[in-house]
């Protein structure tokens, strides 16, 4: 029989460092305000209007942005679980609820020493969400030709889109319903899971630690591929850097409990990438379908909770002022 990790109920969970010291750049100091009533046509405008000027990256507001970042998420080397950042014997707090699991033996056997993302010096790095926006994109090419790949809850990369979508990835993020949904729980469904999961590039990124329930799924995914030898790596996403990056939207204005994993990854990437580049993102479906590759009828049932509109308003920012780079149209080919 495998260990347990202890998990226990705490009265207090660690809190990120106070916001008091962190300074917003003065380029996001203004609110973003934009008239609820009329959001989608209000957000369809803007990027209209962004995507008529020449993008141009801005090296110094990056830098000032990345600095700013840090003072709420201490640095790329964060946002996996470690041996380093979580020893054996020490408590990780869950993102939701007041539990905490004290470091075991277990986790302390699965996970790595180290994060590899800093030493790897990557330059370009392609976020890839799954708007159907990228239908028709002609952007694969564009994709792949990039140093490092991430992409969200195991989409669909087969031939059928590899000309909008690309075929290559190196980090995918993984929510546990997607688990529970598609895979029941991997209960009976663990060839299928092994056999989906060949599809794509060496990491894996899941939430373990932001719910109670999402442990033993993480856990059951872990020794699923260890079973199969599959030689990927499943990854645990840091809570304290879930909390970190919470504290630095909401610093920012951005009033949501809950972040995509589209905005988890693009903040990942710029912390550990030069340049990132952000292709299918856009959450305005009265213009194209909300996913460019059709769900199971489990999957499609998932609520989201996340505020996809506002979320993508700051990231239009991010792209005016040379951050990052938002493809809000086909590439070119």
């Amino acid at each position: 029989m495998r260990p347990r990790n202890s998990v226990r109920r705490a009265k207090k969970i660690v809190r990120v460092q106070s916001v008091t010291s962190c300074t917003r750049p003065e380029f996001i100091l203004k609110p973003i305000a934009l008239p609820k009533s009329s959001l989608d046509n209000s957000l369809l405008k803007e990027a209209i209007s962004v995507n008529k000027n020449r993008w141009k990256a801005n090296a110094s507001k990056k830098e000032t942005y990345k600095t700013y970042m840090k003072c709420f998420t201490d640095g790329s080397s964060n946002i996996v679980v470690t041996q380093n950042n979580s020893p054996l014997g020490s408590n990780i707090s869950y993102v939701i609820g007041n539990a905490q699991l004290t470091v075991g033996t277990e986790l302390t056997n699965i996970i790595p020493m180290t994060f590899p993302g800093p030493e790897m010096k990557m330059k370009t790095c392609a976020v890839v969400g799954n708007s159907g926006f990228l239908l028709n994109s002609k952007c694969g090419k564009e994709i792949d030709k990039s140093d490092f790949i991430m992409r969200c809850n195991l989409p669909n990369i087969s031939k059928k889109y590899s000309m909008d979508v690309g075929e290559k990835t190196n980090l995918v993020f993984v929510k546990p319903s997607l688990i529970v949904n598609k895979y029941s729980g991997l209960r009976d469904s663990r060839i299928n899971f092994v056999e989906d999961m060949q599809n794509y590039g060496s990491d894996f990124l899941f939430t373990a630690f932001n719910h109670l329930t999402h442990t033993n799924l993480a856990y059951k995914a872990f020794y699923t591929m260890d079973d199969f030898a599959t030689g990927q790596s499943i990854l645990f996403l840091n809570p304290n850097y879930s909390r970190g990056l919470r504290a630095l939207w909401n610093h920012q204005g951005l009033a949501s409990k809950y972040l995509s994993a589209g905005l988890h990854m693009t903040s990942a990437a710029l912390e550990a990438c030069e340049e990132v580049h952000l292709f299918g993102f856009w959450p305005m479906e009265m213009t194209v379908q909300q996913s460019y590759f059709e769900q199971s009828s489990q999957e499609s049932k998932v609520k989201e909770v996340f505020d996809l509109k506002m979320e993508f308003a700051h990231l239009l920012r991010l792209h005016t002022n040379g951050i990052i780079r938002l493809q809000l149209g086909a590439c070119a080919v």
